[in-house]
Protein backbone atom coordinates (compact mmCIF):
# COMPACT_ATOMS: atom_id res chain seq x y z
CA UNK A 1 0.00 0.00 0.00
CA UNK A 2 1.47 3.53 -1.39
CA UNK A 3 0.54 6.60 0.96
CA UNK A 4 1.65 9.91 0.37
CA UNK A 5 3.53 12.72 2.48
CA UNK A 6 5.67 15.55 1.65
CA UNK A 7 9.05 15.04 1.08
CA UNK A 8 11.18 16.39 3.45
CA UNK A 9 14.35 18.51 3.68
CA UNK A 10 17.15 19.31 6.05
CA UNK A 11 19.38 22.80 6.32
CA UNK A 12 22.77 21.75 5.18
CA UNK A 13 26.14 23.60 5.69
CA UNK A 14 29.23 24.01 4.21
CA UNK A 15 33.15 22.27 3.99
CA UNK A 16 36.48 24.16 5.10
CA UNK A 17 38.81 23.06 2.32
CA UNK A 18 36.58 23.75 -0.33
CA UNK A 19 34.58 26.61 0.80
CA UNK A 20 35.81 29.97 -0.94
CA UNK A 21 34.92 33.36 -2.18
CA UNK A 22 33.80 32.70 -5.18
CA UNK A 23 32.13 35.03 -7.53
CA UNK A 24 28.84 34.79 -5.90
CA UNK A 25 30.32 36.00 -2.74
CA UNK A 26 27.99 39.30 -3.13
CA UNK A 27 25.00 37.17 -2.70
CA UNK A 28 26.28 36.51 1.13
CA UNK A 29 24.57 38.29 3.49
CA UNK A 30 26.57 41.28 5.23
CA UNK A 31 26.73 39.41 8.29
CA UNK A 32 28.19 36.58 6.86
CA UNK A 33 31.72 36.14 6.35
CA UNK A 34 33.12 32.73 4.59
CA UNK A 35 36.75 32.14 4.91
CA UNK A 36 38.56 28.67 4.79
CA UNK A 37 37.08 26.39 7.68
CA UNK A 38 35.30 29.31 9.34
CA UNK A 39 31.84 31.18 9.76
CA UNK A 40 32.27 35.16 11.06
CA UNK A 41 28.48 36.47 11.84
CA UNK A 42 28.34 40.30 13.42
CA UNK A 43 24.91 39.19 14.85
CA UNK A 44 24.22 37.38 17.84
CA UNK A 45 22.15 38.90 20.40
CA UNK A 46 20.15 35.62 21.25
CA UNK A 47 21.63 32.37 22.04
CA UNK A 48 21.44 30.22 19.06
CA UNK A 49 20.05 26.65 19.55
CA UNK A 50 19.58 25.36 16.22
CA UNK A 51 21.01 25.66 12.68
CA UNK A 52 19.46 24.38 10.01
CA UNK A 53 20.78 23.82 5.99
CA UNK A 54 20.09 22.71 2.50
CA UNK A 55 22.04 22.15 -0.70
CA UNK A 56 21.59 22.35 -4.24
CA UNK A 57 24.12 22.21 -6.44
CA UNK A 58 24.04 22.06 -10.35
CA UNK A 59 20.69 23.38 -10.43
CA UNK A 60 19.41 19.67 -9.29
CA UNK A 61 16.57 21.03 -8.50
CA UNK A 62 15.01 24.56 -9.37
CA UNK A 63 15.66 27.30 -5.95
CA UNK A 64 12.05 28.48 -5.09
CA UNK A 65 10.82 31.70 -4.47
CA UNK A 66 7.84 30.39 -2.43
CA UNK A 67 7.76 28.13 0.54
CA UNK A 68 10.74 29.07 2.23
CA UNK A 69 10.72 29.20 5.96
CA UNK A 70 11.37 31.73 8.31
CA UNK A 71 14.42 31.97 10.28
CA UNK A 72 13.72 32.51 14.06
CA UNK A 73 14.97 33.92 16.66
CA UNK A 74 17.59 31.16 18.23
CA UNK A 75 18.04 29.45 14.48
CA UNK A 76 20.47 29.95 11.90
CA UNK A 77 19.66 28.67 8.13
CA UNK A 78 22.28 28.32 5.88
CA UNK A 79 21.74 27.49 1.64
CA UNK A 80 24.66 26.01 -0.19
CA UNK A 81 25.38 26.24 -3.95
CA UNK A 82 27.80 26.35 -6.32
CA UNK A 83 28.71 29.61 -8.11
CA UNK A 84 26.91 28.70 -11.52
CA UNK A 85 23.66 28.24 -9.38
CA UNK A 86 23.89 31.33 -7.59
CA UNK A 87 24.21 33.49 -10.71
CA UNK A 88 20.96 31.97 -11.87
CA UNK A 89 19.26 32.22 -9.45
CA UNK A 90 19.78 35.21 -7.97
CA UNK A 91 16.52 37.14 -8.01
CA UNK A 92 15.11 33.56 -5.99
CA UNK A 93 17.79 33.67 -3.65
CA UNK A 94 16.92 37.14 -2.35
CA UNK A 95 13.84 36.10 -1.40
CA UNK A 96 15.66 33.35 0.67
CA UNK A 97 18.00 36.06 2.17
CA UNK A 98 14.93 38.43 3.32
CA UNK A 99 13.32 34.98 5.10
CA UNK A 100 16.80 35.06 7.07
CA UNK A 101 19.07 32.25 5.12
CA UNK A 102 22.55 33.17 4.75
CA UNK A 103 23.65 32.21 1.27
CA UNK A 104 27.08 29.98 1.02
CA UNK A 105 28.99 29.64 -2.09
CA UNK A 106 30.94 26.21 -1.91
CA UNK A 107 33.04 24.44 -4.92
CA UNK A 108 32.02 21.03 -6.11
CA UNK A 109 34.04 17.81 -5.34
CA UNK A 110 35.47 16.30 -8.43
CA UNK A 111 33.18 13.39 -9.09
CA UNK A 112 33.86 9.51 -10.29
CA UNK A 113 31.78 6.95 -12.50
CA UNK A 114 29.31 6.21 -9.77
CA UNK A 115 29.07 10.01 -8.73
CA UNK A 116 28.48 12.86 -10.20
CA UNK A 117 30.16 16.22 -8.61
CA UNK A 118 27.01 17.60 -7.76
CA UNK A 119 25.48 14.43 -6.24
CA UNK A 120 28.57 13.72 -4.25
CA UNK A 121 29.40 17.44 -3.07
CA UNK A 122 25.66 16.79 -1.99
CA UNK A 123 26.17 14.29 0.11
CA UNK A 124 29.29 15.53 1.82
CA UNK A 125 27.45 18.26 3.29
CA UNK A 126 24.61 16.19 4.48
CA UNK A 127 26.87 13.67 6.70
CA UNK A 128 30.34 15.44 6.78
CA UNK A 129 29.94 18.99 7.19
CA UNK A 130 32.84 21.39 7.88
CA UNK A 131 33.67 21.95 11.41
CA UNK A 132 32.77 25.58 11.78
CA UNK A 133 29.55 23.85 11.32
CA UNK A 134 29.51 20.62 12.92
CA UNK A 135 31.00 22.68 15.97
CA UNK A 136 29.14 26.03 16.06
CA UNK A 137 27.20 27.50 19.30
CA UNK A 138 24.04 25.15 18.24
CA UNK A 139 22.83 21.82 20.05
CA UNK A 140 20.90 21.09 16.95
CA UNK A 141 22.16 20.83 13.01
CA UNK A 142 19.25 19.96 10.70
CA UNK A 143 19.65 19.74 7.10
CA UNK A 144 16.96 18.79 4.73
CA UNK A 145 16.54 18.59 1.19
CA UNK A 146 15.82 21.94 -0.80
CA UNK A 147 12.76 21.25 -2.66
CA UNK A 148 10.80 20.61 0.59
CA UNK A 149 9.50 23.30 3.52
CA UNK A 150 9.95 23.11 7.47
CA UNK A 151 8.35 25.34 9.68
CA UNK A 152 11.78 26.66 11.72
CA UNK A 153 9.38 28.45 14.41
CA UNK A 154 7.95 25.28 16.02
CA UNK A 155 11.65 23.24 15.86
CA UNK A 156 12.33 24.43 19.27
CA UNK A 157 9.67 22.71 21.38
CA UNK A 158 9.65 19.68 18.72
CA UNK A 159 13.61 19.02 19.77
CA UNK A 160 13.57 19.66 23.02
CA UNK A 161 10.91 17.12 23.49
CA UNK A 162 13.62 15.37 21.81
CA UNK A 163 16.77 16.12 23.95
CA UNK A 164 17.41 12.28 24.90
CA UNK A 165 17.99 11.16 21.05
CA UNK A 166 20.73 10.84 19.12
CA UNK A 167 19.20 11.53 15.82
CA UNK A 168 14.96 12.37 15.04
CA UNK A 169 14.80 10.95 11.29
CA UNK A 170 12.21 10.65 9.43
CA UNK A 171 10.42 7.27 9.61
CA UNK A 172 10.33 5.43 6.07
CA UNK A 173 7.33 3.19 6.91
CA UNK A 174 4.53 6.01 5.19
CA UNK A 175 6.07 4.53 1.96
CA UNK A 176 5.40 0.86 2.55
CA UNK A 177 2.73 0.15 5.31
CA UNK A 178 3.75 -3.27 5.86
CA UNK A 179 7.35 -2.08 7.69
CA UNK A 180 5.45 -0.15 10.21
CA UNK A 181 6.52 -0.85 13.93
CA UNK A 182 9.86 -0.82 15.50
CA UNK A 183 11.66 -4.36 14.60
CA UNK A 184 10.30 -4.23 10.93
CA UNK A 185 12.87 -2.05 9.65
CA UNK A 186 14.36 -4.92 7.68
CA UNK A 187 11.07 -5.17 5.74
CA UNK A 188 11.49 -1.58 4.75
CA UNK A 189 14.99 -2.20 3.72
CA UNK A 190 13.95 -5.01 1.39
CA UNK A 191 11.11 -3.03 -0.06
CA UNK A 192 13.87 -0.07 -0.74
CA UNK A 193 16.12 -2.49 -2.30
CA UNK A 194 13.50 -3.55 -4.57
CA UNK A 195 12.45 -0.45 -5.72
CA UNK A 196 16.08 0.86 -6.57
CA UNK A 197 17.16 -2.25 -8.11
CA UNK A 198 14.08 -2.94 -10.32
CA UNK A 199 11.36 -0.25 -10.52
CA UNK A 200 13.44 2.32 -10.14
CA UNK A 201 16.54 1.05 -11.51
CA UNK A 202 17.54 4.19 -12.97
CA UNK A 203 18.16 6.05 -10.28
CA UNK A 204 20.70 3.35 -8.85
CA UNK A 205 22.36 1.81 -12.56
CA UNK A 206 25.81 2.97 -11.93
CA UNK A 207 26.18 1.07 -8.56
CA UNK A 208 23.93 -1.97 -8.93
CA UNK A 209 26.48 -4.34 -8.40
CA UNK A 210 27.63 -3.20 -4.98
CA UNK A 211 23.91 -2.26 -4.11
CA UNK A 212 23.28 -6.38 -5.48
CA UNK A 213 26.28 -6.86 -3.13
CA UNK A 214 25.22 -4.88 -0.09
CA UNK A 215 22.09 -6.25 -0.29
CA UNK A 216 23.59 -9.59 0.31
CA UNK A 217 25.82 -8.88 2.91
CA UNK A 218 23.13 -7.25 5.33
CA UNK A 219 20.90 -10.17 4.74
CA UNK A 220 23.03 -12.83 5.67
CA UNK A 221 24.17 -10.36 8.87
CA UNK A 222 20.21 -10.39 10.06
CA UNK A 223 20.24 -13.90 9.17
CA UNK A 224 22.66 -14.41 11.64
CA UNK A 225 21.46 -12.28 14.45
CA UNK A 226 24.53 -9.59 14.05
CA UNK A 227 22.23 -6.97 13.00
CA UNK A 228 19.14 -5.56 13.95
CA UNK A 229 16.92 -3.10 11.96
CA UNK A 230 14.41 -1.45 14.16
CA UNK A 231 13.54 1.21 11.84
CA UNK A 232 14.33 2.13 8.31
CA UNK A 233 14.50 5.74 7.04
CA UNK A 234 13.61 8.42 4.61
CA UNK A 235 16.53 10.64 4.30
CA UNK A 236 15.45 13.83 3.12
CA UNK A 237 15.55 15.16 6.93
CA UNK A 238 18.29 14.34 9.47
CA UNK A 239 18.36 16.27 12.49
CA UNK A 240 21.53 15.51 14.83
CA UNK A 241 21.71 16.48 18.62
CA UNK A 242 25.31 18.01 18.85
CA UNK A 243 25.56 17.61 22.43
CA UNK A 244 24.22 14.08 22.73
CA UNK A 245 27.00 12.01 24.76
CA UNK A 246 27.05 9.73 21.19
CA UNK A 247 27.60 12.44 19.02
CA UNK A 248 30.93 11.65 18.44
CA UNK A 249 29.69 7.93 17.05
CA UNK A 250 27.10 9.68 14.67
CA UNK A 251 29.65 11.52 13.42
CA UNK A 252 32.06 8.59 12.88
CA UNK A 253 29.18 6.37 11.06
CA UNK A 254 28.40 9.17 9.07
CA UNK A 255 32.15 9.81 7.55
CA UNK A 256 31.85 6.11 6.59
CA UNK A 257 28.49 6.59 4.74
CA UNK A 258 30.53 9.22 3.08
CA UNK A 259 33.12 7.28 1.81
CA UNK A 260 30.80 4.53 0.67
CA UNK A 261 29.11 7.09 -1.36
CA UNK A 262 32.42 7.12 -3.18
CA UNK A 263 30.61 3.31 -4.96
CA UNK A 264 26.91 3.60 -3.92
CA UNK A 265 24.63 6.27 -5.34
CA UNK A 266 21.94 5.74 -2.53
CA UNK A 267 22.36 6.49 1.08
CA UNK A 268 19.20 5.38 2.23
CA UNK A 269 20.45 1.42 3.02
CA UNK A 270 23.65 2.20 4.59
CA UNK A 271 22.21 4.59 7.44
CA UNK A 272 20.75 2.35 9.79
CA UNK A 273 23.45 -0.34 9.08
CA UNK A 274 26.23 1.96 10.21
CA UNK A 275 24.34 3.63 13.05
CA UNK A 276 23.67 -0.08 14.11
CA UNK A 277 27.43 -1.13 14.08
CA UNK A 278 28.31 2.58 15.97
CA UNK A 279 26.11 1.67 18.91
CA UNK A 280 23.52 4.54 17.86
CA UNK A 281 20.08 3.11 19.00
CA UNK A 282 19.17 6.63 20.20
CA UNK A 283 16.67 7.39 17.16
CA UNK A 284 13.53 8.93 17.12
CA UNK A 285 11.66 7.78 13.75
CA UNK A 286 9.16 10.35 13.36
CA UNK A 287 5.96 9.26 11.77
CA UNK A 288 4.97 11.41 8.29
CA UNK A 289 1.71 12.55 10.00
CA UNK A 290 3.74 14.39 12.97
CA UNK A 291 6.00 16.08 10.63
CA UNK A 292 3.57 17.47 9.36
CA UNK A 293 0.99 18.12 11.93
CA UNK A 294 4.22 19.55 14.17
CA UNK A 295 6.44 21.26 11.31
CA UNK A 296 4.37 21.68 8.12
CA UNK A 297 7.31 19.23 6.59
CA UNK A 298 6.50 18.34 2.72
CA UNK A 299 7.64 18.57 -1.19
CA UNK A 300 7.69 21.83 -2.88
CA UNK A 301 8.32 19.69 -5.95
CA UNK A 302 10.13 16.78 -7.46
CA UNK A 303 13.93 16.52 -7.95
CA UNK A 304 14.23 17.47 -12.03
CA UNK A 305 17.07 14.30 -12.36
CA UNK A 306 14.52 11.44 -10.88
CA UNK A 307 11.14 12.63 -12.37
CA UNK A 308 12.90 10.24 -15.51
CA UNK A 309 10.97 7.11 -13.28
CA UNK A 310 7.41 6.33 -11.92
CA UNK A 311 6.47 6.70 -8.57
CA UNK A 312 3.58 6.00 -6.45
CA UNK A 313 0.80 8.05 -5.65
CA UNK A 314 0.99 8.53 -2.02
CA UNK A 315 -1.24 10.05 0.67
CA UNK A 316 0.59 11.35 4.05
CA UNK A 317 -2.65 12.07 5.56
CA UNK A 318 -3.31 8.02 5.90
CA UNK A 319 -0.11 7.45 8.14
Amino acid sequence: MYIHFPWFWIVLLQRDALCSRDDSASLLQSKTDVKRGQLHSTISTNVTKIAIYTTNFGGYDPITDHDIADVPDGVRAFYFSDSQTLKKNARALQKWKKQGWEIIPYKLLPGNEVMEPERLTSRELKFTPPDWLLHGSWDWLIHYDSHYYLNAKNLLPFLQQREHMALVLHDYCYFYKECCGEGNGSKCFEHDMDLLLNGRALRAQRSNEKMIEWRGIVEKRIEDKNLTLPHYFDMHLLMRNLKHRKANQVTNAFKKIFNKLHEFQRDQSLVPVYLHDSNVTEIDAVSSAELWKVLGFHATGWHTRHNLVWLPSLDHRTV
